[in-house]
């Protein structure tokens, strides 16, 4: 190891030790009691086992025994840092939760559930928002939410989304319940993006959010950088889509952009202020846009 290798080595072990003393205080630890309770709150979470009647107990029980083996087996190989990285992206999904449902931070009328367990392990969602678009139909997202400034890890997520629509697929879960409870079961079809903030971000968010601040929460500046991710992804992963000849993939995530520009428009007079800096808002929009402006010299599938 040369001494330039053991000078970095001591900068990133010195950076680890802060950020994991920056979530190990008193007031996160309340904010991850909090959001552990939301995150299991029918209201805001959907459970498997509320579809035992529909697919039938051996089936749901056999889900949660992988989903069970694969908890697991993340639990022996994470870092002491991808743990505290769940702790806050934990405490933002419940935010996001509370705030959305609570305060229209994704627009009016939306019901935003985080995932079945099964569904966030093996089919790459966190989270579903939905929003009524006429009678008896609805247009869902799925969110992958994103605290951490991981180049590497944002790039798999969004890789993972360009090969879906490379292949002419759409997202899917296999535990979904719509807003007014008319049905249960799988759905398909459904865009994918990715959301994130700094984990400083979402330190200030959990110190509104545990003194009660209803008021700076409401109006806080991060729904309209959530709302940018959004349609900056939904944007170019259309024409993406397009480019490659995947209409329908084209087609759904075009969808998903009309009815977010409209919630845009309602909050365009939100500034970001200082979250327009946050990393992880400005690699997701970087990382993006170098995924989806490219389709690497290869064929129109259609």
């Amino acid at each position: 190891m040369t001494f330039e290798d053991s000078i970095l080595r001591k900068i990133d072990r010195e950076r680890h030790q802060r950020q994991r003393e920056s979530v190990r205080t008193p007031t996160f630890d309340r904010a991850h009691a909090r959001a552990q309770a939301v995150l299991k709150d029918p209201k805001f979470s959907i459970q498997a086992p509320s579809f035992i009647d529909l697919y039938g107990e051996e089936n749901v029980i056999n889900d949660m025994k992988r989903v069970m083996k694969k908890r697991n087996s993340f639990a022996k190989v994470n870092s002491p840092e991808q743990e505290e990285s769940k702790r806050v992206a934990e405490v933002f999904e419940a935010i996001i939760l509370e705030k959305s449902q609570g305060d229209g931070w994704l627009g009016d009328g939306v019901s935003a559930l985080k995932t079945s367990l099964y569904d966030d392990y093996f089919n790459g969602s966190d989270m579903l928002a939905e929003w009524e678009i006429s009678e008896g139909d609805s247009q869902v997202l799925a969110l992958s939410v994103d605290v951490t400034f991981s180049t590497l890890k944002m790039s798999e997520k969004i890789e993972h989304i360009r090969e879906n629509v490379k292949n002419g697929k759409l997202g899917s879960v296999k535990y979904f319940k719509n807003k007014d409870g008319s049905f249960r079961g799988e759905r398909n079809g459904i865009p994918q993006v990715v959301v994130g903030v700094d984990r400083n971000t979402v330190f200030k968010l959990a110190d509104f959010w545990i003194k009660g601040d209803t008021s700076g929460l409401a109006s806080h500046p991060v729904q309209r950088v959530l709302i940018d991710e959004i349609a900056h992804q939904l944007e170019l992963i259309k024409d993406f889509a397009g480019s490659r000849g995947q209409k329908q993939v084209a087609d759904a995530y075009s969808r998903s952009l009309s009815l977010i520009r409209k919630i845009q428009k309602q909050k365009e007079n939100i500034a970001h202020g200082e979250f327009g800096n946050d990393r992880v808002y400005k690699a997701i929009l970087e990382q993006s846009k170098k995924a989806f402006a490219s389709t690497d010299g290869e064929k129109s599938t259609g």
